[in-house]
């Protein structure tokens, strides 16, 4: 049904974008320039073009800048500190995407494209239990 590839920032935007991803993380105003800039330079999959469009673009960029970070080992403080996040906002939103990415495995296991999404998964899930 889909016959795209998807890179692991597709995935990490899909998430981010959800309504459960709300309030989103903050963007001041200092960092919009440079974050527009990244985002430009890289390639979106035709599925995401309309998100680029959407004016709370930035705050899902942000966020699944974040959750890279998470994904590559960073430190909770190392994370809170490069990103300037409030206590307590990366764990909520690590718990919400955990949720989200199962439920995205589930739902790619509807569609018969399970391998991506049950690997973003697994990825997740184990950083969580390395954050708890």
């Amino acid at each position: 049904m889909f016959k795209f590839q998807k890179s692991l920032l597709d995935y990490l935007l899909v998430i981010n974008s959800a309504t459960e991803m709300i309030p989103g993380v903050p963007v001041r105003r200092a960092e919009e320039v440079d974050l527009f800039e990244e985002a430009e330079g890289l390639k979106f999959n035709s599925f995401l073009e309309d998100l680029f469009q959407e004016r709370h673009f930035l705050g899902v960029y942000k966020a699944s800048k974040v959750m890279n970070a998470w994904m590559n080992e960073a430190t909770e403080e190392q994370i809170l500190e490069d990103f300037e996040l409030p206590p307590g906002l990366l764990s909520s939103r690590l718990r919400n995407a955990v949720w989200l990415a199962y439920s995205l495995e589930e739902i790619a296991f509807l569609l018969n494209q399970t391998s991506a999404y049950r690997e973003a998964r697994r990825r997740a899930q184990a950083q969580s239990a390395l954050a708890s």
